[in-house]
């Protein structure tokens, strides 16, 4: 089969899903049939015509939205690409693969605690996910965090900046072990930068909280599921009450007192839960002067559908299914404006397509 143009890629399949690993993204993707079917036909990228299989199996429209989404993530996201490098690494022995590969490590995560101070209910440990622990009142030693962090600094040798993650839990509850940590690798590897990021629900970030975080450059991604009717109806508190005006509070005093901070390295990701609602989000966060100056991320994701209770449990299977038309609209009318030369005016749509993540139909 000719390779030219074609995405090197390799596709799997698991008992339930689809998946494409993108080589030169180095990236895992779940996607749907027609995707799996489409992505390595060598027709794709020309004008020849697709088979007549798949033209019948899907309906020549689905084939044609299906083109459009895989060029724009060729086009937009650097995904897809058909490089194929002669040379992957100069490797010339087993102990040189060794050496490489015992040196190379670039990002620890820490689980440091398995508490949390919410009770979201389509959480990954709300208890509906098949085979996943639930919260519970366990934290890492310090001990335990430390053979971590001798192991890593000796693993990341060959890396210019090591990045070491918090996470939990909510992670801001071992604010005293995040601290330790930071400490001993200045102490242990001073002379190395390092990245150190965590994601919170943003409920504790106090004054206090913030100084830290901003004095160590932390790059922290807030979880925020829109406008409050939205967010509270699944993000609360152990006591069942919403979490909305807390996170605004706090994201407000973030950066009004530390602006340089926020718009460098603060990041937001909001799950889009039934009834969905797309439009008041996505205004939510693109209309919104609060967030007008950041330069970080909104990452956008779907509740995983998958071996979960949660929307049998709240009665949404009907609701879920609407994904696909409040998607449907919003790209037909980013198609339309760009069919009448509107582009310009189309910063909420293209970004929230743009970072829209773990939609099974589409990239």
């Amino acid at each position: 089969m000719n390779n030219i143009n074609k995405p090197f890629v390799k596709k799997f399949r698991t008992q339930k899903n689809n998946y494409i690993y993108d080589v030169n993204s180095n990236e895992i993707i779940r996607v749907d049939p027609l995707f799996y079917d489409l992505i390595d036909n060598p027709n794709l990228f020309s004008n020849s015509a697709i088979s007549v299989a798949t033209t019948n199996k899907y309906g020549i429209d689905r084939i044609n939205d299906a083109i459009v989404e895989i060029k724009r993530a060729k086009s937009e996201k650097g995904m897809l690409s058909d490089s194929r490098p002669a040379i992957v690494a100069e490797i010339t022995s087993l102990s040189e693969a060794k050496r490489i590969l015992n040196n190379s490590l670039r990002h620890l995560i820490l689980e440091v605690t398995q508490r949390c101070n919410q009770r979201c209910k389509y959480c990954a440990f709300s208890g509906r996910y098949a085979g996943n622990r639930i919260h519970q009142q366990l934290d890492m030693s310090f001990a335990v965090a430390k053979m971590a962090l001798d192991l890593f600094i000796k693993s990341s040798a060959e890396i210019e900046i090591p990045t070491i993650g918090f996470y939990g839990g909510e992670p801001i509850l071992r604010l005293d072990l995040i601290k330790r940590v930071v400490t001993y690798i200045l102490k242990k590897d001073g002379s190395r930068k390092y990245r150190y990021s965590l994601t919170t629900n943003g409920t504790l970030l106090d004054v206090h909280t913030l100084e830290y975080l901003s004095s160590k450059h932390f790059h922290i991604t807030i979880s925020l599921d829109g406008p409050q009717p939205i967010h509270d109806r699944y993000r609360v508190f152990t006591n069942g009450k919403g979490t909305h005006s807390r996170i605004l509070e706090n994201v407000n005093r973030l950066k009004k007192q530390f602006p340089e901070y926020f718009r460098k390295y603060v990041s937001f990701n909001a799950v889009l839960a039934p009834p969905y609602d797309i439009e008041s989000v996505s205004s939510f966060f693109y209309g919104n002067p609060l967030f007008k100056d950041s330069t970080g991320i909104i990452t956008f994701y779907l509740v995983d559908a998958y071996e979960t209770t949660f929307f049998r449990d709240f009665e949404l299977e009907k609701e879920q299914k609407k994904i696909g038309d409040e998607l449907w609209r919003i790209r037909s009318r980013y198609k339309n404006a760009l069919i009448d030369s509107k582009y310009d005016e189309l910063h909420i749509e293209k970004t929230f397509l743009r970072e829209l993540k773990n939609y099974d139909s589409r990239l």
